[in-house]
This record gives C-alpha cells, sequence and structure tokens, in this order.
C-alpha cells in the first residue's frame, strides 16, 4: 500500500528573502506543497520577527550552541515531539549533523537537498584558491586554500577559525550523507562532480539514491528596459569573478565611456567611478534590486566556480534581460542555447569582454526582443509542477518501505 505523504519537516538555516539560493527554492517549493495539500514544518536556525507570520508556514527556531555549522541544538525533546508527527525529514543542507540522529533514535526516511557543494567542499564552491583552478577533490591543498578564501574576506581571527574547523572537522558532514536515504541535485553537472570527487574523498555515496530535481521559477514579471547599462549582483566575492569583470570593463569602457556597470554587495570606490563603475553596498528589498534591472540591458555572472544551477541566472532571463555568464559547472545546463545568452570560459577576460561588447553594441530594440525571447524560453524549459511532482514521488516512494 502506497502511504500518503502529508508532513515534511524542513531543516534549513533560515527563511527566505535570507540566505541564498537554497532559501528561495525551499521557500517555492514549500509554497508548492501546500498548494497540493502537503504541510510544510520549518526548522530554522535563524529567524527574525514576523518572518513566519509573513510566509504562513509552521515554523520553529532552534536554540543551539556554538557558531554556524559547527554547533548543536539544545531542543532535542522538541526536536522528538516534531519528528515522530512527520512522514519525511528533508534535511536543505543545514544541520546535517542531525540525520544520525533521525535514522538511528527517530527511524524515519532522511532527504537531503544539495544546492551548493557543501559539504562536499566545506565552503561550498569547490574552486581552489591556492591552485587557481576548479578543485580535484584533494583535501591536501584544503586548509591553505579556505585560508586564502577567507583572508579576503573576514578579519584574522575569524578567517583562522574558518579555516581550522572547515580543513578538518567540516570532513564530518560529507559522511553524514551515507546515512541519507536520498539525495537530490539541481543540476546533472553539480551530481557528476559530486559523485566523483566524495569518492575522492573516501566517502562512497551510492547513485542510485541520487535524483536531479531543477529548481522552480520564481514568480517574477518583466521589467521594462530603460537603460542601456551592464548590471553585476555578486559583490566583491572572488568566487564571483568580479576582478575578471572589472579587467574585462576596463578594455571596453573606453568605446563606451556613457555606459555604466552597476555592482551590488560592494563598496563606492573613486578608482572604481573612473570607469563607469558604480557600487552599491548590499540591496536587499526586491524594490532595490530592480532599481538596477530597470537601467540594463544585461547581467553578466562571471563565476569562476562551477556552480550547480545559480538563481542569478534564471532570474536574469525571467526579468527580460540578456546574460553573460561563464560556461561552467550547471549554467550551459541551465541557459545555455538561449537568444540573449552570451557564455564565455571563466577567468577568459578578452572573451568576456567581447561578450560585453556585443551586448553594448545593440540598438535597445534588439535588446528588448531578445531579453523577451530569454524569457520565453526559460519558461518553457522548466515547469514548477514537475518539480515539486517529483520531489513528492521521493517523498512518497521511501515513506512507503
Amino acid at each position: 500500500m502506497i502511504k500518503i505523504v502529508s508532513t515534511v519537516a524542513i531543516f534549513v538555516n533560515t527563511l527566505w528573502p535570507l540566505g541564498g539560493g537554497g532559501e528561495l527554492a525551499t521557500y517555492l517549493y514549500a509554497k508548492l506543497m501546500q498548494d497540493i495539500g502537503v504541510k510544510p514544518i520549518f526548522i530554522v536556525n535563524e529567524l527574525l520577527n514576523g518572518m513566519a507570520h509573513q510566509h504562513k508556514f509552521k515554523v520553529v527556531s532552534l536554540r543551539r550552541v556554538g557558531r554556524g555549522k559547527y554547533s548543536i541544538s539544545l531542543d532535542f525533546k522538541a526536536l522528538v515531539k516534531i519528528l515522530r508527527n512527520v512522514d519525511v525529514t528533508y534535511f536543505v543542507a543545514s544541520d546535517l549533523e542531525l540525520i544520525p540522529f533521525v535514522k538511528i533514535f527517530i527511524n524515519k526516511p532522511v532527504v537531503v537537498h544539495i544546492h551548493s557543494y557543501y559539504p562536499l567542499c566545506p565552503i561550498g564552491h569547490m574552486y581552489n584558491f591556492y591552485g587557481n583552478k576548479v578543485c580535484d577533490g584533494s583535501w591536501s591543498d584544503c586548509a591553505r586554500c579556505i585560508w586564502k578564501y577567507e583572508a579576503q574576506r573576514r578579519n584574522f581571527s575569524e578567517a583562522f577559525l574558518s579555516t581550522t574547523l572547515n580543513s578538518t572537522i567540516g570532513g564530518f558532514f560529507l559522511r553524514t550523507l551515507r546515512l541519507a536515504d536520498a539525495i537530490i541535485f539541481v543540476s546533472e553537472t553539480q551530481r557528476r562532480i559530486f559523485l566523483e570527487l566524495s569518492s575522492k574523498k573516501g566517502v562512497y555515496i551510492s547513485p542510485e539514491k541520487t535524483y536531479v530535481i531543477y529548481n522552480p521559477l520564481p514568480d517574477l514579471k518583466p521589467v521594462e528596459m530603460e537603460g542601456d547599462d551592464i548590471g553585476f549582483l555578486g559583490g566583491f566575492d572572488p568566487i564571483k569573478g568580479f576582478k575578471i569583470l572589472y579587467e574585462a570593463w576596463k578594455k571596453i569602457f573606453p568605446k563606451h565611456p556613457q555606459n555604466r556597470l552597476y555592482v551590488t554587495k560592494g563598496k563606492p570606490s573613486k578608482v572604481l567611478e573612473k570607469f563607469g563603475i558604480i557600487v552599491y553596498r548590499r540591496l536587499m528589498p526586491p524594490i532595490e534590486i530592480l532599481r538596477v534591472i530597470r537601467v540594463v540591458r544585461a547581467l553578466a555572472v562571471p563565476s569562476l566556480s562551477p556552480e550547480p544551477a545559480p538563481y542569478v541566472c534564471v532570474e536574469t532571463l525571467l526579468y527580460g534581460r540578456l546574460l553573460v555568464a561563464s560556461n561552467i559547472g550547471g549554467i550551459p545546463e541551465i541557459v545555455g542555447g538561449l537568444p540573449g545568452v552570451r557564455l564565455t570560459p571563466p577567468g577568459d577576460e578578452d572573451k568576456l569582454a567581447d561578450a560585453l561588447e556585443w551586448i553594448l553594441s545593440l540598438k535597445r530594440e534588439e535588446a528588448v526582443e531578445l531579453g523577451l525571447r530569454n524569457r520565453e524560453g526559460i519558461i518553457k524549459r522548466f515547469d514548477n509542477s514537475k518539480s515539486v511532482k517529483q520531489l513528492i514521488e521521493i517523498f512518497v516512494k521511501l515513506s512507503s518501505r
């Protein structure tokens, strides 16, 4: 007899709009679950006042001791009470240390949804900053790589702590995946990399329990194109490729001095302004992001890491914009072949400059037309009802055992 799944416990760090692509996808899945009669219960580590009411989900915020993923919950009694009444536990790359507890003491199916490369890579990027290349899965450079990355983003004590924990204890989280009943990836490329390199790290994951489900599309409307500039939403994070974009932009700016490159999540600089680069600090509310979208004809995503399925690429197309992105990871799989998309080799500033030059040379009406065709193409390519159906089918299969 097939069991009907009625309640799912979702372990996620926080609720959208906090967090990143994983939190957005989880929020969209939760709404889709509710529409078909499946009740999601969120178990979160970070919660702002009013967020649970805003989303109309049942939300439980766990008290934890420690820092980030290196912390433990103190609410085991409350957790046991919740989990005994659910059909499936669903971990969105959060609280992975609880997987052995759920399997041994609660005996509920465990599904893990991977949206980055964590826990295969302790910092989630699969890019070796020490060797300036995509990571090959070796632990040998792990500490040096993490240090080089974190030292660019944090003060000394924070960078040292992150390097120490992630290069040692960090390997534990990967091993918890062996206890999962199903592991879901967001692109075929991500699954292939994960399976190949986890084995290299000494953790064998059976391919039979892995699945690929493409992320649901957010409900974004097309935005009228009021400007002819370029946008970049990745900030100064080195993994997002700002340095490459900066060098490419400097090559073409003398031919297009009237155009601007808008950058978010950064610090304004007089040096950057000389090259027409306008930097905003972090833009959170959607209306602030739309201020940038309205004045650009394209967004650039020159990532250095093999990102599995970055939402920024999909959102760019849904807004009706052109896209220049790195030909790496899951990006070609998600947006490749669409008419207003140009993919370039990661780290190649000359090819990136050529792609930006092509976009800026278009007439406004040509850019608008290509942007609308991008939107039509991405909507045809992915189906939210199919994505949630695939997810629920996994839940039903596991809970029926």
